[in-house]
């Protein structure tokens, strides 16, 4: 997670690719298994097969795209404690805003939200190419 290691001009490990490795599998996982527990909960309450596959396939993405959205908007949260204050009116209220309306549980819950819309309108491909791109080529970090 703190960079490469190095010997002579040759990459021996690469944190960021296995981070991204990490994330891919994590991220496949999920897709298969939520949606297994939603259909089997479907399947008792008896809906149709055709039904049923339908659901299968867009329950997977969502949960898929979910993920990779809410790891994007953690990822956000967290450059966020990297950077100074923001300057400036609006970036002070915003986060007085933030702090003192929404408090500590907003700080968690707000990214969460927008991370699921996020991923699902798209952003989750985004994401995953990006870590995808990592992944497979040691020598790239994250953005």
């Amino acid at each position: 997670m703190f960079g490469t290691t190095f010997r002579g001009a040759t990459v021996i490990q690469s944190p960021a690719a296995d981070d991204a490795r990490r994330q891919i599998t994590l991220s496949l996982r999920i897709a298969v298994v939520v949606p297994l527990l939603f259909l089997s909960l479907l399947v008792l309450a008896g809906f149709e097969v055709f039904a049923l596959l339908v659901l299968a396939g867009i329950s997977a993405y969502v949960v898929w795209a979910s993920y990779w959205g809410v790891v994007a908007a953690m990822r956000a949260v967290t450059n966020l404690g990297e950077r100074e204050a923001p300057e400036g009116f609006l970036g002070k209220f915003i986060m007085k805003f933030i702090l003192e309306a929404l408090g500590l549980l907003g700080m968690v819950v707000v990214p969460i939200m927008l991370g699921i819309l996020y991923g699902t309108l798209g952003g989750g491909i985004r994401e995953f190419l990006n870590y995808r791109r990592t992944a497979n080529n040691p020598n790239l970090a994250l953005k």
